[in-house]
């Protein structure tokens, strides 16, 4: 196992130079197949379209549809039959650990495969990944000392997490067999994303590019697809990022209604934003040879996307649910990855706290730092 360690049963993860790691396939691990939740509707009355609900930053789901590439939104059983959100218990069968790009540029789509540019803002579905930097341990500690020392923590007491760090996860089926597909998947926000594909028979991913975000993974896509990924520090480090050109006004409604905003103020935010959004544009043209305002399509707040026509076998609609258990991923990650079938969590993410704060106490730290105040009855 190349550039990969295990260290307590905890994933600590070295230098890699282009190479990738592979955890052991999880033989044995138990597989949490949840049944489909009370009330969950994959198909409602009317017409997909009139549940799409207009927003500031991009049109979002107001039913049970999914994004497609070629109309306003099918239901998600056209895309999915048999749909559910995944959950949390539920174990994958094997990781690939992937790099970041240490340059800034991507590998160019195979010859004659059609770019598909989907950006996902937000899923409610949360799995059993996690991934966390050393930072946001260190952020954690000082959190951990300075309730000490003012007498704000009990003995037993959890350990502070200012942030959720769990992957979301949105299922994208493929059901284009005309040609060889790219998939483009940005992420304009922070946060960790995986998209779990469903796949018609005859598609071909010829390769995937995932931008933006803190940690990224694909799952369920043949071994063989090529998978690059540029995180929002290294898009960033490269002078661009994801960008959505809606959320200039979420900014500027922001300080409107907080009475701080006066128009050379206005004007400078636009001008600022107008900016970002042509160097992204201009460097997604040199990656991929169209821009990305022109091509992108995605609902915010949507579960599920089509790429292709709605699948059919009869009088059956939408590509077979492939479950999240037991898939194969392939997972770019910060500092710190935890998987559930080989980890506890939040046990993970305090281990680490623990073990840092108590080299930086010199032992343990409720022992070794007095409280100022007592704010409680020990």
């Amino acid at each position: 196992m190349i550039g990969a360690v295990l260290v307590g049963g905890f994933v600590g993860l070295t230098a890699l130079r282009d190479a990738e790691a592979r955890l052991p396939v999880l033989h044995g691990a138990p597989i949490a197949l949840a049944g489909r939740p009370a009330g969950l509707q994959t198909r409602a009355a009317g017409r997909a379209e009139e549940y799409v609900v207009a927003r500031a930053l991009n049109d979002q789901a107001g039913g049970p549809i999914a994004t497609h590439d070629s109309s306003p939104a099918v239901f998600i059983d056209e895309a999915i039959r048999d749909w559910r959100p995944a959950n949390k218990r539920e174990v994958v069968g094997q990781v690939q650990l992937l790099l970041n790009r240490t340059g800034c540029t991507l590998s160019a789509p195979a010859e004659g495969a059609r770019l598909v540019n989907l950006m996902v803002e937000h899923s409610d579905t949360l799995v059993g990944l996690y991934s966390f930097t050393d930072q946001e341990v260190q952020q954690a500690v000082d959190d951990w000392f300075r309730d000490i020392k003012y007498g704000n923590r009990a003995p037993g007491d959890a350990l502070p997490m200012r942030y959720s760090h769990e992957f979301h996860l949105h299922d994208i089926a493929v059901t284009d067999t005309r040609t060889p597909l790219h998939m483009v998947l940005q992420n304009p926000g922070p946060g960790n994303y995986v998209y779990n594909f469903h796949l018609a028979p005859g598609v071909e991913i010829a390769g995937v590019s995932m931008l933006g975000g803190d940690a990224n993974a694909v799952a369920n896509l043949p071994e063989t697809v090529p998978v690059e990924v540029m995180d929002r520090a290294t898009l960033e480090a490269c002078g661009t990022g994801v960008t959505d050109p809606g959320r200039v006004e979420i900014q500027l409604t922001h300080r409107r209604n907080n009475g701080h905003l006066s128009e050379e103020d206005e004007q400078a935010i636009r001008d600022e934003w107008r900016l970002k959004v042509q160097t992204f544009e201009d460097w997604f043209v040199r990656q991929f040879g169209v821009g990305s305002d022109t091509t992108r399509i995605g609902l915010s707040y949507a579960e599920v996307s089509l790429i292709g026509p709605v699948w059919r076998e009869g009088e059956l609609t939408g590509v077979p649910y492939r479950p999240f258990a037991g898939a194969h991923l392939v997972a770019q990650t910060e500092a710190h990855f935890a998987v559930t079938g080989l980890h506890d969590w939040p046990a993970a993410f305090n281990d680490e706290v623990r073990r840092l704060g108590a080299r930086m106490a010199g032992g343990n730290p409720a022992d070794v730092l007095l409280p100022r105040y007592f704010a409680r009855e020990f």
